[in-house]
């Protein structure tokens, strides 16, 4: 049965994986450091800020001093936000989405991208308080693949949701990750959400269709305009059954 539906947040509602990628170069223009398109969808793109800048500087044999990964990291959030202002692009049908899922699930978001970049955006789109939990690139150590997001995610919904840890009596059951459905455009995603033993939709916004299912996205779809959801309830009841 599904319960509640985790969001990634750039690539998914947000169309910023270009604008990521942009701010990335110009930042590391900056430093001397080259990186194409092609080398950042396949190797940083899941990663957070900081995780990227470690894994980049790392690939260069370039030092990595904590300190110099955290100026270039705020270098780029800056430049990030600027480019947030006037650029902001949502993917089709996304609100509409959202809306309508919301109405029936717990919905959540999981992402790798700042507090502040997920909130600025949500508020603009009005759909901020569809949402009842936000787990951002701080509120995690690992970034995906690693599962920790969707998995706090899940955690703060029994907790802060459901009410389970303080110390009441819930008689709503505990959500389990096999009643979570992650929603996702990225193969670090993908294999995040599978580790998290969730079920996971992949839009079809950034890598092709084979390498998704590569990874075991359940069912991957070319957009989330019109989509019904019924699709994938149809797809976790049977498995129970």
């Amino acid at each position: 049965m599904l319960r509640a539906i985790i969001f990634d947040f750039d690539g998914t509602i947000a169309d910023t994986e270009g604008m990521h990628y942009e701010t990335f170069r110009k930042v590391l223009e900056e430093e001397g450091i080259s990186l194409t398109r092609e080398v950042y969808d396949a190797k940083y793109l899941g990663y957070d800020d900081l995780e990227a800048f470690r894994a980049i500087l790392k690939d260069q044999n370039l030092p990595r001093e904590e300190t110099r990964v955290q100026a270039l990291a705020h270098r780029k959030a800056a430049y990030y936000q600027e480019n947030l202002r006037h650029h902001l692009i949502l993917f089709p049908g996304v609100v509409d989405f959202v809306a309508k899922v919301a109405e029936k699930y717990i919905t959540a978001i999981a992402s790798g991208a700042l507090r502040n970049e997920i909130e600025f955006v949500l508020e603009i789109a009005q759909i901020r308080d569809r949402f009842k939990v936000i787990v951002s690139a701080e509120d995690v150590q690992h970034s995906k693949p690693h599962p920790q997001g969707f998995l706090k995610a899940l955690k703060r919904i029994n907790q802060e949701v459901l009410g389970y840890g303080r110390g009441d009596s819930v008689s709503i059951p505990l959500i389990r990750p096999s009643e979570c459905l992650v929603i996702e455009d990225s193969l670090a995603g993908v294999e995040a959400a599978k580790k998290a033993q969730m079920k996971c939709l992949a839009v079809l916004n950034t890598y092709p269709e084979k390498e998704l299912k590569s990874l075991g996205a359940d069912l991957v779809i070319p957009s989330l305009k019109g989509y019904n959801i019924e699709e994938i309830e149809r797809l976790m009841m049977k498995e129970e059954g």
